[in-house]
């Protein structure tokens, strides 16, 4: 996800680029030949959640996808109630950011 302000992010935790990083690696390229370290191409980035609300059905969207581990498809009918909440943090979304979390966190 691309951001030019946090506030315009999901809330929970985004594995999100700003344009500003954007337009440094393009100013100043590192090449991974010539890299000393590896690079991220994006940062985990934390913010909070609107309402108690929202926080809660986050957690309880966690655990179902922990019960659910291999058939995340069947949470598709909270996904359609969540964007009519105006959450933006769900579906796919949630399972990409969860995927980052667990490999650079």
């Amino acid at each position: 996800m691309v951001y030019a302000e946090t506030d315009e992010l999901p809330s929970g935790k985004n594995a999100a680029t700003s344009l500003d990083d954007i337009a440094s690696a393009m100013a100043f390229p590192v090449y991974a030949f010539a890299a000393t370290q590896p690079t991220n191409l994006y940062n985990l980035v934390d913010t909070a959640f609107k309402s108690p609300y929202e926080k809660a059905a986050f957690k309880f969207y966690t655990v179902l996808h922990r019960v659910l581990r291999f058939q995340p498809c069947l949470t598709r009918p909270f996904d359609a109630l969540f964007s009519l909440c105006g959450w933006k943090w769900h579906g796919y979304l949630y399972l990409s950011n969860q995927k980052c979390n667990s490999t650079i966190s």
